[in-house]
This record gives structure tokens, C-alpha cells and sequence, in this order.
């Protein structure tokens, strides 16, 4: 069968076995990450759009799903930001309708959590996963290259508000480039905010191998370690050795 909607199941290090289930044009994004895997941002927006009919989705798993074994997660992550996908609840509901079995998870880099409706949209999901980089303006936008209208006071306030409303776990994931989001400044901030924040899982990583990037140092990884091993939450380092 050929698939618009769906990748493959994959082994997750952390969830298990997860099929993606995408739900927008590729690099449909708030943010243009220089490490993203997808590549280049083509269409940058902050705006909401319904992009592709929900039973459409819908009629894709239920194909995929009876004939090949059910995985532990839907993971729901558009090609691009999640949360631009209008019908996003809308989805999550009716997938959760026909396969209770089947757990929900999405990673969002929050730019559009200041909305009420797409923080009511994520809370369909099991668990909810979120990216933060910095919590210092200019190195926030060096790494995420992010859209004019996005502020790093909005992102850091509707993390909060989701916290305070939300009732199942939710993930940070902090991705550390040499010479991008590195300053001791920032990292000590991303540490008093994800100790106040107390998510059940911190992954913190490094970008994968990039031309022009150099690794990190042994000192940049030796000061980060320091700072994060002592936080409250369970802490998941991601190539780091």
C-alpha cells in the first residue's frame, strides 16, 4: 500500500515502538532549526491551516494497522511544527476513539502554546514532547531561526500555561550546537527553568553530525553534565559519549 500519511514503525530509544503519522506539506514550520533533519524550511507561518482531511488520516491507519502489528505509540508529528495542523484534536480524538490501546505523543517546539486551542488540541496526547534550545533571545533565534512573530517570553509563558493544565507527562528536549546555544548564561537558564518546570523526562542531546559544526568540547559537555545531573527530573543524554 502506498502511504501518504504514515512512515514505518520504528524503534524509539525511550516510547517503544512508534508509527509517525504526518498530517502537513513537508517544512510546514514556525521555526527553520539549523540542525533539522528535513532540511530547509519552505514555508515558514505561524498560521493554522487544515491541511489534509481527517478521515483521510484516518482511513490510512485503519488500512496500515490491520494488517501489520500495532505499535506503542502514534506519533503524531507532521512535517514540521504539529500544532499548524488545525484539525489536530480533532485527529488525536479519533484515533484515540477507534485504538484505545494505542498511546498518542507529539513533539511541538511550543511556539503556538500561547493559544488556549492548541494547548486543548495536545492534550489529547499521552505524552507531550517539547523542544527548547535557550531560553536567551539571541541564541534561541541563532539555533531555531525562528518566525518574526515568535518571542521567547511567549514560548517560556505557554510552556507554563500548558504545565498548569495538563495532567499526564510531558518531555523537554534541549539540542546543543558548538558555538550556537552554548553560553554559560544559557545553559545555567535552560537549568533554573527546567528545575522549576520539573518535566518527567529532560533529553538533552547534541546535533548529529553536521559539515560545518564542530562537536562540542569535552569542557562544553563536562559543564552542561554538571549543571543537569543535579535537576529533579530524570535526565536522558543523547550523544554525548
Amino acid at each position: 500500500m502506498k502511504k501518504q500519511y504514515l512512515g514505518e514503525i520504528i524503534n524509539h530509544p525511550l516510547l517503544g515502538k512508534i508509527l509517525p503519522v504526518d498530517f502537513s506539506p513537508l517544512k510546514t514550520c514556525s521555526f527553520n532549526c539549523y540542525y533539522c533533519s528535513l532540511g530547509k524550511t519552505t514555508n515558514m507561518t505561524m498560521q493554522r491551516e487544515d491541511f489534509y482531511p481527517v478521515q483521510d488520516i484516518i482511513q490510512e491507519i485503519d488500512s496500515y494497522l490491520t494488517q501489520n502489528d500495532y505499535p506503542d505509540y502514534l506519533f503524531l508529528t507532521g512535517s514540521g511544527e504539529p500544532a499548524l495542523y488545525s484539525k489536530f484534536g480533532e485527529l488525536a480524538r479519533k484515533i484515540k476513539e477507534r485504538y484505545p490501546s494505542i498511546k498518542l505523543t507529539a513533539y511541538s517546539n511550543a511556539s503556538l502554546l500561547y493559544d488556549p486551542e492548541v494547548r486543548r488540541d495536545f492534550y489529547e496526547c499521552d505524552i507531550m514532547q517539547f523542544n527548547l534550545n535557550s531560553i536567551i533571545a539571541e541564541e534561541f533565534s541563532r539555533i531555531n531561526q525562528h518566525h518574526s512573530q515568535v518571542k521567547i517570553g511567549d514560548v517560556l509563558d505557554g510552556l507554563r500555561k500548558f504545565k498548569g493544565e495538563y495532567t499526564k507527562p510531558i518531555w523537554i528536549h534541549s539540542i546543543f550546537g558548538n558555538k550556537f546555544n552554548i553560553s554559560e548564561v544559557n545553559i545555567k537558564g535552560l537549568r533554573k527553568f527546567i528545575a522549576d518546570f520539573k518535566p518527567e523526562k529532560y533529553i538533552i542531546r547534541t546535533f548529529e553530525k553536521e559539515n560545518d559544526v564542530e562537536p562540542l568540547s569535552d569542557d562544553t559537555i563536562k559543564f552542561i553534565k554538571s549543571q543537569m545531573d543535579s535537576l529533579n527530573c530524570e535526565c536522558v543524554y543523547m550523544g554525548f559519549d
